[in-house]
């Protein structure tokens, strides 16, 4: 597999970063391919990454589903329909895992690997419409609820992970291995361990090389990874010559226009500043009322920034991608969200 080639071919761009494991990794890319197109008819068609351990940096082509989702809202039956079918799925995923809390770690792999797709095939279809909407104009009352019902699946996830995490642990207790390396198989993979019930040692060493990095590609409902160095260094030095860091463009999901620092929420918020984070999350409320503007790399106006920044009033643009790359604590910007853009100035 050549994934620089690939990768070029369907012209995947950075998108969403998670301090989350490869196993996830993959099922969403079953989830955002074969299950999305299944379920929901849409499709990212290609979805890849670049990642590490407890990290990834997803890389789609958001064009693939751009004209069949404009089909779908246009048909306002079928639209509220595949939204009830996506919250139905989660529903039911939801309680079959909540069922899950007595039985043994092998049936819980083999639960997450047959559904966890299942449900990011429907968490994807709420993805999907907050790349879609982006700039349109959308009655405010639908707005708030498809972002309480993305909210909703999206909440879900982190607590799959912890449980999961706890029982890689045992599992590799019982097995005489490093269990966390369990979280580092593709979904493709776990089904065979499932089936071998063992690792082997060249397994192993591999997956330890997951690690340190690796380049992913979901293509042609096959997935394919490698932890070679030079690919992965390769597509980190392409992206990143793709990157104008002077002026950033994004969604902008409540107007107005500001300038300030930039704090990238590591330290206190000082009068003015600009929060420049990957994404916000509900546990930030409290503080997020004490910046003047808020920048995100990702989302659109479904996601928590969008909903906060509405309530609080206060200029707000997600979807940049690359905001927290290319600004630095202390940088001084102005932000336009009335235009979407961010701008490197000199006080």
């Amino acid at each position: 597999m050549d994934f620089l080639k690939e990768i070029k071919k369907y012209n995947l761009r950075p998108s969403v970063e998670r301090n989350l494991p490869l196993f996830l990794n993959s099922c969403v890319g079953w989830g955002y391919t074969d299950f999305l197109k299944e379920n929901y008819g849409l499709s990212f068609k290609v979805y890849g990454s670049l990642g590490r351990k407890n990290y990834f940096n997803s890389l789609v082509n958001q064009n693939f589903f751009a004209k069949p989702l404009n089909e779908i809202y246009q048909n306002r039956q079928k639209f509220y329909a595949l939204r009830k079918k996506a919250l139905d799925y989660f529903k039911e995923f939801r309680l079959k895992y909540r069922q899950l809390r007595n039985v043994n770690d092998l049936v819980y792999f083999k639960f997450l690997t047959e559904n966890y797709p299942v449900y990011f095939s429907a968490l994807g279809f709420y993805n999907c419409l907050w790349r879609f909407f982006g700039h349109k104009k959308v009655h405010s009352r639908l707005l708030k609820n498809l972002s309480a019902e993305r909210t909703l699946l999206a909440a879900f996830y982190p607590q799959v992970e912890s449980d999961f995490k706890k029982r890689a642990i045992i599992i590799g207790r019982q097995k005489k291995f490093p269990g966390d390396l369990v979280r580092y198989l593709t979904r493709t993979e776990m089904n065979s361990f499932l089936i071998n019930g063992r690792l082997t040692s060249p397994k192993i060493l591999e997956l330890k090389r997951r690690l340190k990095n690796y380049t992913y590609l979901h293509l042609n409902h096959s997935e394919y990874v490698t932890s070679n160095q030079a690919v992965f260094n390769r597509l980190k030095k392409e992206f990143s010559h793709r990157q104008n860091p002077s002026l950033i463009k994004g969604f902008a999901v409540y107007p107005g226009k500001t300038r300030g620092i930039v704090n990238k929420g590591g330290r206190a918020s000082g009068k003015g500043d600009i929060l420049v984070v990957s994404m916000t999350h509900p546990e930030d409320n409290s503080v997020l009322k004490k910046y003047s503007a808020i920048v995100t790399n990702e989302g659109g106006v479904l996601t928590h920034a969008a909903i906060v920044a509405r309530e609080l009033k206060i200029p707000c643009i997600t979807g940049t991608k690359i905001a927290t790359q290319a600004l630095q604590d202390g940088d001084f910007v102005e932000v336009d969200a009335d235009k979407g853009i961010v701008r490197k100035i000199k006080k």
